[in-house]
């Protein structure tokens, strides 16, 4: 777990300047959901202590058994793109 300054709570993994958001969630409607959520609080943090993320560097990855899903694209906004 992570609580940053502002009272966000969420699983995350650190490394250097980088920051991995973790879920386990089963269907990927409810997956897109909460990282578009999570996503959408860390851009509030970024705000807070005017930090600017690398927009073209973010990305999202799916880790599953499901290969019948193996091509679907998750759709994770931050500020909007």
């Amino acid at each position: 777990m992570m609580i940053l300054d502002s009272g966000i709570l969420f699983r995350a993994t650190l490394y250097a300047d980088d920051i991995c958001l973790v879920k386990k969630v089963h269907p990927f409607a409810e997956l897109e959901c909460s990282l578009t959520a999570d996503m959408e609080r860390m851009a509030a943090y970024c705000r807070t202590w005017r930090l600017k993320p690398s927009l073209s560097k973010t990305v999202s990855s799916v880790f599953h058994l499901l290969n019948t899903s193996a091509a679907r694209k998750l759709r994770v906004p931050m500020e909007g793109q």
